[in-house]
């Protein structure tokens, strides 16, 4: 008798192991021997605790500020230049299957699309039509992020600085050693 209620018990701990309970910003991936088998929405959901493994997914807009970044213009001006991103998963399944980390993977787009538009534009384009270059920024990013579920809501140049030219060169050093 003993035995019996002990297995009633174990049953019942790994019923209530497998409840999820999901808000209503989150999704909930999950998977079956290791395989995306659904995704599911807010509410309570069950999952077999022996075959399936779940994990949580928040689909909130996500803010990412990209670090300060030299770049060069078009014309050869060195710039320092950061931006903000503001992102969310759309596809929680690719998000969670196509790329380990996809925040940080997001950021260095984000940092490779601004180095890229910095080469494309002059530093006189760059100052007046940030509004132009944002949409490209977002463009470019899109580009890469839609393939992991993730879409850009926005990418704004947050600082833009010329940096002063070097009054000397690495020639002229190189020389002066000589």
């Amino acid at each position: 008798m003993e035995i019996i209620g002990g297995i009633l018990v174990l049953i019942v701990m790994l019923i209530f192991s497998g409840i999820k309970v999901v808000k209503d910003s989150n999704r909930l991936v999950i998977y079956r021997f290791g395989k995306v088998v659904a995704t599911k929405g807010a509410g309570v959901h069950l999952v077999m605790p022996i075959f399936e493994t779940a994990e949580t997914v928040d689909t909130r807009v996500k803010v990412v500020e990209t670090p300060e970044i030299t770049a060069t213009t078009l014309e050869l001006e060195t710039v320092s230049i950061s931006a903000v991103c503001m992102f969310q998963v759309g596809d929680v399944a690719k998000a969670v299957t196509k790329v380990d980390d996809y925040a940080s993977a997001t950021g260095a787009v984000v940092q490779t699309a601004l180095r890229t538009a910095v080469s494309q534009n002059d530093l006189s384009t760059l100052q007046t039509e940030q509004k132009g270059i944002n949409k490209r920024l977002k463009a470019l990013a899109e580009k890469q992020t839609r393939e992991w579920g993730v879409n850009i809501k926005s990418i704004e140049i947050k600082h833009l600085q010329v940096l002063p030219k070097l009054a000397v060169t690495e020639m002229d050093v190189i020389e002066a050693e000589a």
